[in-house]
């Protein structure tokens, strides 16, 4: 299916595995699939690795080759039998990443296809690995609250639920050491699967009247540290700087927000990673990076105003937005920037003569488009992958600045908290190298006591502290109305 649809959800399991994966399909559970697509829209998840762990945590490049050759050829073999597996080889450094088994639902449903074809195991669609990456790697000494939240932390779900045009799969997986009895392994997966294939459909969201509160503007510390950054780049130190800052409330109820996002934001990716009593939740606007076949899309989300009480309203905001110098100035510094990154890779990235308007509950935004296409190596086993395009394109200037390793290291130096994984990579990856990247933003961190709630801006040399502050305050509005109003 079209890796620019799949939807992930995880639920937590620890396990670290070598796996052993069983499928079955339920093409005719109409009623399921979309009861799954009501209940979670776009929710995705994560990846496997990034070349941009500069601290020598991710596999080495000739080890996930291996790897990857090993388990696509494993896979061929189990499909001719009749079933579908996947094996790995601890020699390949997959414990090198920090992997462990999990529940997930991904789905890329094309709500016009028919699934009337009957299908096999032989159909089945191949794992994915979800995960997640810091802002920063190598650098940041853990905070507590992110504890749990490393620099790279990857999972081979135990159960994976996958919609696509061909119908329902589920796919489950088990961790083998070396001399296991392969067979009796997959045999043990039989109940997980009946138990999911007859699992009854998850509550509907239930969203209550969105009721559009104050946005949140008392922050003395965050205008003082626009200011400084101002100053700093009117010298000539940066050119562009993204601050941002934390609001704290009181607990939420996880699973009830999270079905009221993905009702309330449909054209974003919600998420959710979860790690003991923690789990980091948001709704993201922006894509990364996707790779679909030979496809790589990534887009420029930067430029930001709010949106009014109607249709005339909105457009009025956006008209102003697109006629902002400032604004428009701030929207071609990620554009350039991108294009420039793709081309280090051979890649070169397509944009459209004008930007247009993303328009959410809460906010609009400046968007374009960037395309671009990569070459396959015989076997079709691509050139590029996912995560090597993520390393080129992160961190963004929508979320670190211009030039980017200065702006960085502003942040790290004056940011008084750790942004963890906010404003960082999370999705997926297939082991062909395909999956999608979404950006971590309108996102939270949530625990038994408190949510803390992540909003940026992007300082530039005409930049105003209170009107910087005043666009955080709309951004955390779009997560606090869903907040205080799901149930």
């Amino acid at each position: 299916g079209s890796a620019t649809q799949d939807r992930i959800i995880t639920d937590g399991t620890d396990e670290e595995p070598i796996p052993a994966a069983k499928s079955t399909n339920q093409a005719d559970s109409k009623e399921q699939a979309a009861a799954a697509e009501s209940e979670q829209d776009e929710v995705i998840g994560n990846v496997e690795r990034i070349n941009a762990l500069k601290s020598g945590t991710a596999v080495s490049e000739s080890a996930e080759e291996i790897l990857m050759d090993a388990e696509k050829n494993e896979r061929k073999r189990r499909r001719q039998e009749g079933s579908s597996s996947a094996t790995g080889s601890e020699k390949a450094g997959r414990r090198q990443v920090d992997i462990e088994t999990d529940g997930n639902v991904v789905d890329d449903t094309d709500p016009n296809a028919s699934s009337d074809t009957e299908l096999s195991a032989a159909d089945a669609p191949a794992p994915v690995m979800v995960g997640g990456f810091s802002f920063t790697t190598g650098t940041r000494p853990i905070a507590p609250e992110w504890s749990g939240f490393p620099d790279a932390r990857w999972v081979l779900p135990e159960v994976t639920v996958v919609d696509r045009p061909d119908g329902s799969w589920l796919l489950a997986a088990t961790s083998l050491d070396e001399g296991d009895d392969e067979g009796a392994a997959l045999d043990m997966l039989e109940p997980r699967l009946e138990e999911m294939a007859t699992a009854p459909a998850p509550t509907p969201a239930v969203l209550g009247e969105i009721v559009r509160g104050d946005a949140t503007h008392d922050d003395p510390d965050y205008v003082r540290l626009v200011a400084e950054a101002i100053g700093d780049i009117r010298s000539g130190e940066l050119d562009k700087v993204v601050l941002a800052r934390v609001f704290t409330r009181g607990p939420i109820d996880t699973p009830a927000v999270l079905r009221a996002l993905a009702e309330r934001f449909p054209t974003c990716a919600t998420f959710a990673f979860g790690v003991g009593n923690r789990a980091f939740i948001g709704a993201s606007p922006e894509r990364l990076v996707t790779l679909d076949g030979r496809e790589v899309s990534t887009v420029a989300l930067a430029g930001t105003t709010g949106t009014g009480g109607d249709e005339t309203s909105d457009a009025e905001l956006a008209a102003e937005m697109m006629a902002s110098p400032k604004i428009r100035a701030e929207h071609q510094f990620v554009v350039d920037d991108i294009t420039a990154r793709l081309a280090t890779l051979g890649l070169v990235g397509e944009t459209p003569v004008e930007p247009d308007v993303m328009r959410l509950a809460r906010v609009q935004h400046l968007r374009t488009p960037i395309t671009a296409r990569v070459e396959r190596r015989s076997g079709g086993v691509s050139d590029m992958d996912v995560i090597r395009v993520a390393n080129v394109l992160h961190p963004s200037p929508a979320v670190g600045g211009t030039p980017s390793d200065p702006a960085v290291e502003w942040i790290l130096a004056n940011e008084r908290f750790d942004r963890g994984w906010y404003a960082a990579p999370v999705g997926w990856t297939d082991l062909d190298g395909n999956g999608e990247l979404r950006v971590a933003l309108r996102s939270a961190l949530v625990d038994e006591s408190q949510v803390q709630l992540f909003s940026g801006a992007g300082i530039v040399a005409d930049s105003d502290p209170d009107d910087e502050l005043a666009e955080t305050g709309v951004k955390l509005r779009a997560l606090l109305d869903v907040m205080e109003s799901a149930r």
